[in-house]
């Protein structure tokens, strides 16, 4: 299991509890889209990480990269971000190898005195080499198109970056168990969504955490 589970839940937008943060949003989701496991795109998404070149294609050199989502800053300091392939022109998940940082700052005051109880600090500030990504956002725009990255084809981490991200597939199924599948095919048939984030960050201080917009 992750490390924490309430440092979880507050890293996860302060929610209730993780996994209902999940819940509400097949709730919300698939209220409005209706999912078949016999769906053929589902069923590549399901199984698109058990090929054996599932992250041999795009892939991104990145030096200094900045991501804001919601409250959370991501900085890519230097390493790699493997995507993995396509499915119907979009690719729904990416693993960044490297040195990078995460950085959450509450906007409410009642949020960061919460937060403090479970980190001793108002913020969290969390170091990490791994981070596994999940979403239906504008992530791989937003990436490709930066000037701090530069895009290629077959990476030399595809290997690693393939395990990192089946482990977290496991984990949403195993302990959180969540559909991750089901939501990202939701958002496919209902492009105008905003879409979601969900990183996993393996990190040097708090370990394992996971936040979500």
């Amino acid at each position: 299991m992750f490390r924490s589970l309430s440092l979880t839940l507050f890293v996860s937008l302060f929610a209730l509890s993780f996994v209902n943060v999940f819940a509400q949003n097949d709730k919300k989701v698939l209220g409005e889209v209706t999912i078949y496991a016999e769906d053929p795109i589902y069923k590549n998404l399901r199984t698109l990480s058990s090929a054996a070149d599932a992250f041999g294609g795009d892939y991104a050199k990145v030096n200094n990269l900045v991501l804001h989502k919601d409250a959370a800053v991501f900085t890519l300091k230097t390493g790699e971000i493997y995507f993995i392939r396509s499915v119907e022109g979009k690719p729904t998940g990416a693993v960044f190898i490297g040195t990078g940082e995460f950085f959450l700052a509450p906007p409410v005051e009642i949020e960061k005195k919460s937060l403090a109880i479970f980190t001793d600090s108002p913020e969290v500030k969390e170091g990490f080499d791994t981070l596994t990504v999940f979403f239906t956002d504008d992530t791989f725009k937003e990436i490709s198109a930066s000037p701090a990255v530069t895009m290629g084809k077959a990476g030399p981490q595809a290997d690693k970056a393939r395990a990192a991200y089946r482990d977290k597939e496991e984990r949403l199924r195993r302990d959180f168990h969540y559909n991750i599948t089901s939501r990202i095919l939701a958002d496919m048939y209902a492009p105008d969504r905003k879409g979601f984030f969900t990183a996993f960050i393996d990190g040097k201080n708090f370990g394992k955490l996971v936040f979500q917009i």
